[in-house]
């Protein structure tokens, strides 16, 4: 879903604003606006690390249970891996 983006800030390239990025900015909006999207830790409150990662990526997010029960993250960290770390 991102991918357009990351695209956008490889060095020594230029950047630019096409119909890809428009459609990928536009399925993010659509993705994360309906929804709680980050909460502040609560240190009183246990935590959850998840953690996901392929030969390409890692991804991770640290959430917290809230009063209706749902896991809602106050963390993200996404990592798409340079040629040298891709296996």
């Amino acid at each position: 879903m991102v991918l357009p983006f990351t695209q956008l800030t490889h060095k020594n390239q230029p950047c630019v604003w096409n119909s890809n990025a428009v459609e990928a900015l536009e399925s993010l909006k659509h993705a994360f606006m309906p929804t709680l999207i980050l909460i502040h830790a609560d240190q009183a409150k246990p935590f959850l690390l998840e953690v996901s990662a392929s030969n390409f990526t890692l991804e991770s997010s640290l959430s917290q249970p809230q009063v209706n029960k749902q896991l809602h993250p106050f963390a993200f960290h996404s990592e798409k891996f340079e040629v040298e770390k891709v296996n």
